[in-house]
């Protein structure tokens, strides 16, 4: 953060790059994706980057292809939110994780014990 030019911003998660096409889970997190492959259950809610460019989109898809890979292993994965959705379905990953909701911040709302509207009407 301290080496940031100013203005700036940033485009994608890692430790050292932005603008690279070959990022791996391990350059993202550096730590490696044992964690996240071991995990039982994962909520994924947001991208980890503008993965609509290319050049910004490695961070999010390797986020994605652990997540997959834990999900191939039994784990429970729920994708959450519109720009999760879009991002695991412009990566071919819809259909390998457990769940999407395009439903974002109303699914964190409902996990912290909100009453959500729509449902209270429904009762």
């Amino acid at each position: 953060v301290d080496e940031m030019p100013t203005p700036g911003h940033v485009d994608q998660i890692g430790l050292r790059h932005q603008a690279f096409e070959e990022t791996t889970i391990e350059d993202v997190l550096g730590l490696g994706s044992q964690r996240q492959e071991e995990s039982k259950t994962i909520l994924w809610n947001g991208p980890m980057g503008v993965f609509e460019m290319k050049k910004f989109e490695a961070g999010t898809k390797a986020i994605a292809e652990a997540v997959v890979r834990a999900t191939d292993k039994g784990a429970f994965s729920l994708i959450g939110g519109g720009d999760s959705a879009a991002a695991v379905a412009q990566f071919g990953f819809s259909e390998k994780v457990s769940y999407v909701s395009t439903g974002g911040g109303a699914l964190l709302e409902y996990f912290e014990g909100k009453v959500l509207p729509g449902v209270k009407a429904l009762e």
